[in-house]
């Protein structure tokens, strides 16, 4: 029996476009981003009133946070990569902009900016921050253990540097909840440790 040609050519596409079209059917992909704290109307307690940039950043990791996939833990040698559920820009990235937020809010400041900031802006002091831990696991805790520092910019010297450690609990069971612990993290480290030590710098002179 001899196959016509055009029903050949229909069959070899149907074998190439066949697997390609089950894949769109998998499970779907959820992204996700840190938040800021939200304003809470009452008036700033600490101020920063110096007239130079602080600038936030950079912001280091380990290598498993380097791709997109949220990470969580299931114990303290094993971790998993998700993906489905992926951050939306790079964590380190993230990060640098909630703390910026953050610190704005806190301090009442439009001086704050994610590293490297303003191309011409008179640039005062840095933070820096190296990440150990930021991970957990849905629906038990989260768990954020970094050592920040404050750099001058204009000495070159480091006015302090810091070990932050922080553990919360995660409500929920699902990544929602958890991307929402970490933002948690942040806003706690900036309110009890970086906004206090941040006012206490001097401005530019």
């Amino acid at each position: 029996m001899i196959v016509p040609r055009p029903l050949i050519n229909l069959m070899v596409m149907l074998l190439i476009i066949g697997p390609a079209g089950c894949i769109g059917r998998g499970s779907p992909i959820h992204q996700y981003t840190l938040a800021a704290m939200a304003e809470s109307g009452a008036p700033p307690v600490l101020k920063y009133n110096g007239r130079g940039v602080i600038l936030v950043g950079p912001v280091t990791l380990p290598q498993q946070f380097a791709g997109s996939s949220i990470v969580t833990r299931f114990g303290p040698t094993v971790i998993r990569s998700s993906s489905t559920h992926l951050w939306a820009a790079p964590l380190d990235e993230q990060i640098a902009a909630v703390i910026s937020r953050d610190l704005s809010l806190l301090l009442q400041s439009g001086n704050i900016s994610v590293y490297p900031g303003p191309r011409f802006a008179e640039k005062r002091y840095q933070v820096d921050l190296e990440i150990d831990r930021f991970d957990g696991m849905p629906g038990k805790e989260f768990t954020c253990n970094l050592t920040w520092t404050i750099n001058d910019l204009q000495t070159r010297k480091i006015i302090q540097r810091k070990n932050f450690s922080l553990t919360i609990p995660v409500n929920e069971d699902n990544y929602g909840a958890y991307v929402t612990a970490a933002s948690t993290v942040i806003s706690r480290l900036c309110a009890a440790e970086l906004a206090p030590a941040v006012s206490h710098l001097q401005g530019l002179k």
